[in-house]
């Protein structure tokens, strides 16, 4: 089982400063080790959904059919001290999967997001939880919103009745 923490954002400011959801995963099984990922748009949000955002790529072999491929995960780049032009595709991915415990908090932007992940879960098995923002607040004190996602992934493990189900 993991515990995941999202905080949902809007991706850029009107100044067009970045702002790319975040997302802290606590494996229970390595509870020291918390992997955080940055959902830079739309497209990263539903690949989280569906299990398939890319965490890694590798060059794709020539003659390789990456027809399968999703083509917004294909990138091709010169390779180094080269003119030639590579194709690099995922290796692994990340995501919702059986399991998964997801903490979000009510209203705001991420409502979308929410719900998507809740029916997404009820079909691999997860779960997707929410907490009313004023009690995040009280349970975040002074500390700074921008840990929120890792506040709510550690909320999630250790005190899931403070959760309300989505």
């Amino acid at each position: 089982m993991r515990s995941i923490g999202i905080r949902h954002r809007i991706k850029k400011t009107k100044k067009g400063e970045a702002r790319p959801t975040q997302v802290a995963i606590v494996d229970d099984d390595d509870q020291a080790t918390t992997r955080v990922l940055n959902l830079e748009d739309e497209d990263a949000e539903y690949d989280f959904l569906l299990g398939k955002y890319p965490t890694s790529s590798r060059e794709a072999s020539s003659g390789e059919d990456i027809r399968g491929v999703l083509p917004h995960h294909v990138r091709r780049r010169k390779r180094p001290l080269s003119e030639e032009e590579a194709t690099y595709v995922p290796a692994s991915f990340d995501g919702l999967r059986a399991g998964d415990v997801v903490a979000m908090t009510f209203g705001g932007s991420g409502g979308y997001l929410m719900y998507g992940l809740s029916e997404r879960a009820e079909e691999v098995g997860a779960s997707v939880l929410g907490i009313p923002p004023a009690l995040l607040a009280a349970r975040r004190g002074n500390a700074s919103k921008d840990d929120d996602h890792l506040l709510l992934a550690k909320l999630v493990r250790d005190e899931p009745a403070i959760f309300l189900p989505v």
